[in-house]
């Protein structure tokens, strides 16, 4: 399946796209996010996955809301 696939499946209100490569879960392994390193969602097991910039207003609704 492709990325577009599993945005079309998963549930919007949990899963949210940042990038054109990763789909996140926003209420259960989101640690933080920092604008000051570049946009950057901070991942529970530290991963960082970057969030793209015509994302950035979406994903940062998406976190506000929970």
């Amino acid at each position: 399946m492709t990325i577009a696939r599993y945005e079309k499946v998963l549930n919007k209100s949990v899963f949210f796209r940042v990038h054109k490569s990763h789909i996140i879960n926003t209420r259960h392994h989101l640690k933080e996010f920092n604008r000051h390193e570049g946009n950057m969602a901070i991942m529970d097991n530290g991963e960082a996955i970057p969030v793209a910039r015509r994302k950035l207003s979406g994903f940062i609704s998406a976190i506000k809301t929970f």
